[in-house]
């Protein structure tokens, strides 16, 4: 059952605009509707009482709200009034109208648990500090996008990016400078690639971007675009103006017959070449030139 003081609205009218009482707030536990939620019980009113007369806009007086209910929880109510013959409404109809409200909990309480598994799916493919894919989707994905590749006959461009020295931005400024550099990066990722790439944070300091039906050469441009808009960062906090960040990364290209662990392998040995010819620069497998 809601509790007493819980506000509820009216999402749905037949026979009545709802732009009259779509603003209008109901309370649980007060007037017709907010009592049938709070008591949980049907309400019929056949036309003789005297708390029926004076009702406005209404050809008759009778009128029935029966509870929307799932378990013990109200979640709404259904209202009608004015049946096509203006007859009072009889217990006939209530048990009609209990039939509706089981069928719109149902769906409810559907839609509810769609939501909710929307939202667990989501929260479970999202890394929690950057707010970029996690390592689990990413791999997922570019399962998804090698079959797709490989039906379509395009390439797609995998790069591997590793915050340079990392650690020693730990060391000097403490882990909670070290999250928001990895945030920054993120969000610099986020806004140098294509709304269809895919951007992840694979784990710790490296970041995977999946760019389905790109070329080495276009892929390698947005590299070079991303190690620069990084070298260009500076955290928004002045007392972090001496913090100085560069990336290393690494590109490959799928082939016909590449699997998501070979790309990678690929993508990651080019990084290694990058780190090794002295970091803050773009290396490329020799597939993907």
């Amino acid at each position: 059952m809601a509790p007493l003081g819980t506000d509820a609205s009216v999402v749905a009218t037949y026979g009545y605009p709802l732009a009259l009482v779509e603003h209008v707030r109901i309370v649980i536990g007060e007037g017709v509707i907010g009592g049938v939620m709070s008591s949980r019980r049907a309400l019929r009113v056949d036309g003789t009482t005297q708390s029926a007369r004076g009702r406005l806009r209404y050809h008759t007086n009778s009128f029935v709200a029966v509870p929307i209910l799932s378990g013990a929880d109200a979640l709404g109510a259904i209202c009608v009034t004015d049946r096509v013959d203006n007859q009072a409404f009889t217990e006939q109809d209530v048990i009609i109208l209990r039939r509706f409200a089981a069928s719109a909990a149902l769906a409810i309480e559907r839609e509810r648990a769609m939501g909710s598994a929307d939202s667990y799916a989501q929260a479970a493919a999202i890394d929690p500090l950057t707010g970029i894919f996690n390592r689990r989707y990413l791999q997922v994905r570019l399962d998804e996008e090698l079959e797709r590749s490989r039906r379509h006959d395009i390439p797609i461009a995998v790069l591997v990016i590793d915050i340079d020295d990392f650690k020693a931005i730990n060391d000097s400024y403490g882990h909670l400078i070290g999250d928001v550099v990895l945030k920054d990066i993120a969000e610099i990722l986020r806004w140098s690639v294509r709304v269809f790439d895919v951007c992840a944070r694979f784990g710790g300091e490296e970041f995977v971007i999946i760019m389905p039906g790109s070329t080495g050469g276009s892929a390698a441009r947005i590299a070079e675009r991303i190690r620069e808009r990084i070298e260009a960062y500076r955290p928004a906090d002045r007392r972090l103006a001496r913090l100085h960040v560069t990336v290393s990364i690494g590109l490959a290209v799928s082939s016909a017959d590449t699997s998501v662990g070979q790309v990678l392998d690929r993508a990651d040995q080019a990084l290694y070449a990058a780190k090794h010819g002295g970091k803050n620069r773009v290396s490329a497998d020799e597939q993907a030139l």
